[in-house]
């Protein structure tokens, strides 16, 4: 397992829509914990602070004339009501008010409006202050779009963004946390319609999508958390844990954890880059402080269907490539028998014709809330059941053209649903393509090997 650390490469963060910046707020209010900075952005106590973090600072921070370490990240939303809850947050004083960029109305759900007429009004300013940013790294490696498919914002003006940003510069990294809408958690109507869209722009311009099923997430607070009536909060709690721990590699500076450098170890196929994580331990913001567990539970939490971010039981697909982060005090020697045992209990799913499509990491840092916590990383073809479910609710109000004047109104062509729906489709087509020749090669390659700790990248 690679312990090699490597100078810092800045990521500029883009939180977009309600749900996207809800999910950043938290996920930095955790970050500048971990790194022992204040609410103003001045580290308080260095002597608690790993040196690996504090030599990689920089990847998610910029650091001030005046000895501040502020969040690299744009605030966008057309809703201007999460201008004002910024403004009331406890980081509010971490967050540049030249990186936000607001309109006076939202969207009332509609792609159309995020990206042909309310989004496109702002998003030269935005695309100014994305400019801005990067310009001011002096090695940047990419970019992490926060958003959700659901509403009208996150969705239509995050596609728009994402795309802008890959017209200026084709060779910038850009990977995304996207929540995708779940009928268990939302009433908007129009729903498989942004899905649908975002999922066509997702495909052309991200190069890696980390998915987030909201559906999945309800059942983590139901059956994990045993939350039965979860507030916004709690969902963007658990959701930016997650994905702050996720990150971790990236903020340690170890190989091969570059956003270039995951997405050719994720990506085995064109066009695959919708990838399933999940951790453990999973727990309430009161449980900091409190949880004691120990890495054969952390691995196998982390590889679990309630668990993981989408709720996919990875036995419905086959799995393509793969990572187990194990982060805290244990040592290489048991990250790697348990690598071994969590590999043979995943052995039916596993392609073992494509080799070494599990690996693992051990990061002996741990986090400011548990001693040892995981991530486990899947591209697997059991993702395709979310395209499926997009699908048949696109399919349901197509057929009867329900709300297609919505979108037409806003000088959107009718046709451009019809392609982004053949995206989706295809996608389900191609995955299960690939199960077919999975199947079939099963057992006949050259198998995915065991290798030692050395030897594990």
């Amino acid at each position: 397992m690679s312990t090699q650390r490597q100078s810092s490469q800045e990521i500029l963060c883009i939180q977009v829509g309600g749900c996207g910046n809800q999910v950043g707020e938290v996920f930095w209010d955790q970050l500048r914990q971990e790194y022992g900075i204040d609410n103003t952005g001045t580290i308080v106590d260095t002597s608690s602070i790993s040196s690996e973090l504090l030599e990689n600072i920089e990847v998610f921070f910029k650091k001030t004339s005046d000895g501040k370490y502020l969040p690299r990240t744009i605030n966008v939303d057309l809703d201007p009501a999460t201008l004002d809850s910024l403004r009331a947050s406890s980081i509010s004083k971490l967050l540049l008010t030249d990186n936000y960029f607001f309109s006076t109305e939202g969207t009332n759900n509609n792609w159309a409006k995020g990206f042909y007429t309310k989004g496109a009004e702002l998003i030269n300013e935005i695309m100014a202050g994305v400019k801005k940013e990067l310009d001011a790294c002096a090695n940047p490696q990419g970019v992490i779009l926060f958003h959700s498919l659901g509403g009208g914002t996150g969705s239509g003006l995050g596609s728009l963004i994402l795309s802008k940003i890959k017209t200026m510069n084709p060779d910038l990294c850009c990977v995304t946390y996207s929540v995708f809408p779940s009928p268990k958690v939302s009433d908007v109507v129009v729903e498989p319609y942004n899905a649908t869209l975002t999922i066509h722009q997702l495909s052309k311009h991200a190069d890696l999508v980390f998915v987030i099923d909201a559906g999945a997430i309800f059942s983590m607070m139901h059956f994990v958390l045993k939350n039965k009536n979860p507030k916004s909060s709690d969902f963007s709690w658990t959701i930016a844990n997650i994905i702050r721990d996720s990150t971790s590699p990236l903020r340690l500076g170890y190989k091969p954890w570059v956003l270039r450098d995951i997405v050719a170890q994720m990506v085995s196929y064109p066009g695959f880059n919708f990838v399933i994580f999940g951790g453990a331990p999973i727990y309430p913001e009161e449980a900091i402080g409190k949880l004691n567990v120990r890495i054969n539970e952390i691995a196998v939490q982390a590889i679990s269907d309630i668990n993981n971010m989408t709720g996919t039981d990875f036995v419905n697909g086959k799995i393509l490539n793969s990572r187990l982060i194990i982060r805290g005090n244990t040592t290489d020697l048991e990250v790697y028998q348990e690598r071994e045992r969590i590999k043979s209990r995943l052995d039916s799913e596993l392609a073992q014709w494509i080799p070494n499509n599990f690996g693992t990491s051990h990061l002996s840092t741990p986090t400011t809330h548990s001693k040892i916590s995981g991530i486990f990383i899947a591209n697997s073809t059991a993702i395709k059941s979310l395209f499926q479910r997009i699908s048949e609710h696109f399919h349901e109000m197509y057929s009867r053209k329900a709300f297609l004047h919505w979108y037409k109104g806003e000088g959107m062509h009718q046709m451009e649903l019809e392609a982004a729906n053949v995206t989706v489709l295809n996608l389900i087509s191609k995955y299960e393509e690939v199960e077919k020749i999975v199947i079939e090669n099963q057992g006949s390659g050259p198998g995915s090997g065991t290798g030692s700790p050395e030897e594990e990248e």
